[in-house]
């Protein structure tokens, strides 16, 4: 198989993908790819190229799914371009996707197929994490799910191959003035000058904190 990449109108960069079946058919497609630096498209066409062979090898073979599961490193760049990037997502949204990936993700996953992702590793992922809140390990968990989802919607894989539970996120009780007191901080604040009863009162009158 063979990924080359060439220079494209727009300083964007064009992958040229061939591979040859074991049928001895040969394949060739040319795409645009969403990146512009040269590692960038090599990245993404590789993926590309992973996914185009899976394909037809499913076609040739007449099953319903691709023959070669991806695993999860492969499939990480195609879930950020095609996935986060194609709905347009935030550019935050999809830093924190990639940082979650790389972080998290890759290290313990990175070479797991994504159908072999079990509920054990899930929950052993959890325990691994306790020393993160647990917003932040939802977060991580949650992006590995939607993965897994993205792929069972692109028939990637037949189904989800573990069940995630999220934790428990206690919400925080919210402090707020007494009126006693707060009459007093307005009183203060009214002396001082009108700019600081503005922000008291904007605060404490239209709830702005």
């Amino acid at each position: 198989m063979t990924v080359v990449v060439r220079d494209y109108p727009g300083g964007r960069k064009e992958v040229d993908i061939r591979f040859q079946l074991p049928s001895g058919e040969r394949f060739r497609k040319k795409l645009v790819a969403p990146v512009t630096s040269e590692s960038g498209a090599r990245r993404w066409g590789e993926a590309r190229e992973r996914d185009l062979y899976s394909k037809a090898i499913s076609v040739a073979t007449g099953s319903t799914l691709p023959g070669i599961v991806p695993t999860l490193e492969q499939f990480a760049t195609r879930f950020i371009d095609e996935f986060a990037r194609a709905e347009q997502h935030k550019p935050s949204g999809i830093a924190a996707k990639e940082t979650v990936i790389e972080r998290h993700l890759k290290p313990r996953f990175g070479s797991t197929r994504l159908n072999e992702i079990t509920d054990a590793d899930v929950q052993k992922l959890k325990g691994d994490l306790t020393h993160l809140s647990p917003k932040t390990v939802n977060n991580i968990l949650s992006v590995l799910s939607k993965m897994l989802k993205v792929a069972v919607a692109w028939r990637v894989i037949m189904e989800l191959p573990a069940r995630f539970t999220l934790l428990k996120v206690q919400d925080k009780e919210m402090t707020f003035y007494e009126p006693k007191i707060y009459g007093k901080l307005l009183s203060a604040a009214t002396a001082l000058g009108w700019r600081y009863e503005l922000l008291v009162r904007l605060g404490g009158d239209l709830g702005l904190r």
